[in-house]
């Protein structure tokens, strides 16, 4: 095994998810949590919260009023991927406790959500169903 691959695993041994997205991820889960729960839980963590609101405003999602509340945020995103944006970010967070100083979790976070963007703009305009299957892949 190269010393990559060893740095890879013994990393993602290192990795565990914060709560909020345990919490999100048995919201959606269960088929009696609303919008408005869900919403809820989404506030305790600010970032998340702010890139949600930021991803509901962009291009790809055509709003005419700006989107202000994680609770439209939600609607206009769907659950699916609203989980996939707080696992991202979830994942992000663990990144960030990398010692490698060349590491820029911001440029990462960038990169990850125009890839995605694209990719589900991309599915849209080619009439591809589920085009949030291409938001994750593009992440």
């Amino acid at each position: 095994m190269s010393n990559t691959q060893e740095y890879i695993f013994d990393f993602i041994d290192l990795i565990t998810l914060p709560d909020i997205y345990i919490c999100i991820k048995e919201a959606i889960d269960d088929p009696d949590t609303d919008l408005n729960e869900l919403a809820e839980l989404l506030k305790y963590d600010p970032a998340i919260s702010s890139r949600l609101l930021k991803v509901a405003n962009s291009a790809v999602y055509g709003q005419i009023a700006e989107v202000e509340t994680v609770k439209k945020a939600v609607s206009i995103l769907g659950t699916q991927t609203v989980h996939d944006l707080v696992l991202a970010v979830s994942v992000s967070y663990a990144y960030q406790s990398m010692d490698d100083t060349d590491y820029d979790v911001a440029t990462f976070w960038r990169n990850s959500i125009t890839r995605a963007a694209v990719a589900k703009a991309c599915a849209i305009e080619l009439d591809i169903k589920k085009p949030e299957n291409m938001f994750i892949i593009g992440l």
